[in-house]
């Protein structure tokens, strides 16, 4: 669901979690549908609205569509993978998000097929909340998607390297490698402190400042060193 469309049907409680109501879960379920010609999007309608929906806070209900989109996808991950990308361009906005969470709860034991489709997903919402289970899990294999990604042409990617290795973030886990040593967060942070994305260079900010939490000092000489490159 594009941002336009997301604007045109605000809910009038104004609350995110009430973009996904009944109106908005049946957009997104029509929007699959016409991607995905065997997906049955009355079933997955009322498949997530079958009990407590209503009470549910916005992740919740995420985590409730991603749940309920699997259960008409392949059984096997690494068929579903490519069918996320296929679905991606339709589902921006809060759909997109369904995706990313659907990646982070069924994709964390496939690392090759799902770090594809978190670089093609952010491009259309963030993967922010998807990648960090499997920063955490696979810390050394992701530093060079991390490196990989901070190189990428589209700034969405960029931005995503840069965000998604924050050791606090917002709404989500903590990365405890990178709190306890930010060194590696630096030096994939010096990569992308000019870059010339303002989208990229306020994500960088946003990791100087959680660094800052932990590791003042270090902040305090990464900053200093970068205003001397000026």
């Amino acid at each position: 669901m594009s941002s336009e469309q997301e604007s045109s049907s605000k809910p009038e409680s104004g609350l995110w979690k009430d973009y996904l109501d009944r109106r908005g879960v049946t957009r997104i379920a029509e929007s699959i549908a016409k991607v995905l010609g065997a997906f049955d999007s009355r079933k997955f309608v009322s498949a997530v609205f079958v009990t407590d929906y209503e009470k549910l806070e916005l992740k919740a209900r995420i985590a409730r569509l991603a749940e309920k989109l699997h259960d008409q996808m392949p059984g096997d991950y690494r068929t579903a993978a490519p069918l996320l990308i296929k679905l991606a361009p339709d589902l921006n906005g809060f759909g997109n998000w369904v995706l990313t969470a659907y990646v982070e709860k069924y994709g964390v034991e496939h690392l090759p097929e799902s770090i594809p489709v978190l670089r093609e997903l952010t491009k259309y919402g963030s993967s922010e909340f998807a990648v960090r289970p499997f920063i955490i899990r696979y810390t050394d294999k992701m530093l060079p998607v991390l490196h990989q990604w901070s190189q990428d042409s589209n700034e969405h990617v960029r931005r995503l390297a840069a965000e998604v290795s924050r050791p606090r973030g917002v709404w989500t886990q903590h990365i405890e490698a990178f709190r306890r040593d930010p060194r590696p967060v630096v030096e994939l942070l010096n990569r992308l402190k000019a870059d010339r994305s303002l989208y990229v260079r306020k994500a960088v900010a946003n990791n100087l400042n959680d660094i800052s939490k932990d590791h003042a000092d270090i902040a305090i000489a990464v900053a200093a060193r970068w205003a001397k490159d000026q």
